[in-house]
């Protein structure tokens, strides 16, 4: 099953509004999931080579049987955050564009797009973290609970197929109810993680 709304941007350029009304697209989950994620790792350990303390898939393609957007989500740690922002230039070279401390204070996000059609499709969300990280250990405790607990990768996989019937041209509403059902996760997941 493949859902999606595609609109054209300019990676280079988007703001938090753009973010939030941006294209996506629901898929079932596909196995070539995790060899993208083994590509992508590897063309990554190119650029951080031993300031990599680990590298994880996670986010939605990360779990066997979650639908999600199909794009992979990488999880670097590193031994610390400072010069990141030197390697930008060679993260370009691999197909990855800078947006700084996007999404959290004291990490960086990059992301790799390809244009379609005039449309841009994220490819993949790298994400890093200096490795003692509140959010890191969240992100991968996360990924470990849906991994162990199939009741909730199919609630989660309602939610998200839900959702998209809804909001198939709103990804800050998509996102705001997906929120929502992540917060009561953590909850059920014994509160705050890690």
């Amino acid at each position: 099953m493949t859902e999606s709304k595609q609109t054209k941007q300019n990676p280079k350029t988007e703001s938090k509004a753009e973010y939030n009304d941006r294209a996506y697209s629901i898929e079932s989950y596909d196995p070539i999931w995790a060899d993208q994620f083994e590509a992508e790792a590897a063309l990554i350990r190119t650029v951080l080579g031993d300031k990599i303390v680990d590298i994880q898939h996670v986010g939605s393609t990360a779990v066997e049987g979650l639908t999600g957007k199909p794009t992979i989500d990488l999880l670097v740690t590193v031994k610390t955050i400072e010069g990141i922002d030197d390697l930008n230039a060679e993260f370009e070279k691999i197909g990855y564009d800078s947006k700084g401390d996007f999404l959290k204070m004291g990490s960086r996000l990059y992301n790799q797009d390809q244009t379609k059609d005039d449309k841009v499709i994220r490819l993949a969300n790298l994400h890093i973290f200096p490795a003692d990280h509140h959010h890191a250990h969240e992100m991968i405790h996360i990924r470990d609970y849906l991994r162990e607990h199939p009741e909730e990768v199919e609630a989660y996989n309602l939610l998200k197929s839900d959702l998209y019937q809804k909001y198939p041209e709103d990804y800050a509403a998509y996102r705001r109810y997906k929120n929502k059902f992540m917060a009561a996760l953590v909850k059920r997941m014994g509160g705050e993680c890690c």
